[in-house]
């Protein structure tokens, strides 16, 4: 099934519930969950996803988790940005 189709139905998830469920489980202090609540995580995290994926967009190359408040909390989760120039120049001294 198409990934557009499936956004555009009400009541379901980009995220398998299996999933979401299994990753709730992973935290000891969650000892029970209901349905609802598995999905309406897992649409947070769509939502999410969709608003750090836009805010991106927009600011094109900028380094958003830096420059944008909201997700501030990722900068210790997600690596500094390396220029490819960098990457690539020892990889030429060596051979």
């Amino acid at each position: 099934m198409p990934l557009v189709h499936k956004l555009n139905e009400p009541g379901t998830s980009i995220f398998p519930m299996s999933r979401v469920k299994r990753i709730i489980k992973e935290d000891k202090s969650v000892s029970l969950c209901s349905k609802e609540a598995v999905f309406l995580i897992a649409k947070a995290t769509e939502f999410f996803i969709k608003s750090i994926a836009s805010d991106s967009v927009e600011l094109s190359k900028a380094r958003v988790v830096d420059r944008v408040d909201k997700y501030f909390f990722l900068v210790d989760i997600i690596p500094p940005t390396v220029p490819l120039s960098t990457i690539e120049a020892p990889n030429k001294e060596t051979e």
